[in-house]
């Protein structure tokens, strides 16, 4: 965008022109001129006028369709590990084992009930305390399976047991183990139940995308510029930096 001409509001304009005229200077309502006199008139008085500039885009499609690819490839690649990931945790917290019902009913309510950008932020900044460092873009990834795998957990558990348990006893009736009941008989069911907020998932990971891609690019410039800063500012023995 490109501003023009910044004038005072015609309102700012009125004020001090009647506290003028109770001075007694004489001034028009509308005139900042001490003497008195009226300031020709302009397009912008009394506010902004903004020109958009429509050819920005088209200046600049190629970095466009690098994002664009960008964004695409980081929502794929998440989404295909976060319907894994839900997939895992749905069975397991149907397990006849109770602290393996836990320890996903723990992941879930977690992930669930706390922001993706504080997620992503333990990922690409706490972890690296305890040795395991990534790039941004893996960070990102990754802080984006783990959350949209807690909501895909869920959604996929509903599918299942939306499927009654007469089909799968008339399946284990024929001679179906558990393995294939589920196979050829639970899941495709559960897959077509779930479909409509499945689709919601993959939106809200293109969402998720960009505003994490921004982050991420954001807080590592910003982290790397105040390190180098904080080496020039405190140096140590071990790193002789030359002082701002």
């Amino acid at each position: 965008m490109v501003w023009q001409g910044a004038h005072l509001p015609a309102a700012a304009s009125v004020l001090v022109g009647r506290a003028g005229n109770r001075r007694g200077t004489g001034a028009e309502p509308w005139s900042l001129s001490p003497s008195g006199t009226t300031p020709p008139r302009t397009p912008t008085d009394g506010g902004i006028t903004m020109v958009f500039d429509w050819g920005a885009p088209f200046r600049n499609y190629d970095l466009l369709l690098a994002g664009l690819g960008v964004t695409l490839r980081v929502s794929a690649i998440a989404f295909v590990c976060a319907f894994a990931i839900g997939l895992v945790v749905a069975l397991a917290r149907r397990s006849r084992f109770w602290w393996l019902r836990t320890v996903a009913t723990v992941y879930v309510e977690v992930l669930r009930n706390t922001p993706v950008l504080l997620q992503i932020f333990v990922v690409f900044f706490g972890l690296p305390s305890v040795g395991i460092r990534w790039d941004a873009i893996t960070s990102g990834t990754i802080a984006l399976a783990l959350n949209t795998g807690a909501y895909l957990a869920e959604i996929i558990r509903a599918g299942i047991q939306s499927i009654s348990k007469g089909q799968i006893e008339a399946a284990t009736s024929l001679g179906l183990s558990p393995s294939q009941v589920f196979q050829r008989v639970v899941f495709p069911q559960a897959l077509r139940n779930i479909y409509p907020p499945v689709v919601n998932q993959v939106i809200m990971v293109e969402v998720f995308t960009a505003v994490t891609l921004i982050y991420v690019a954001l807080t590592a410039t910003s982290s790397s510029l105040l390190h180098l800063l904080g080496r020039r500012l405190f140096p140590t023995p071990e790193r002789p930096e030359v002082g701002l």
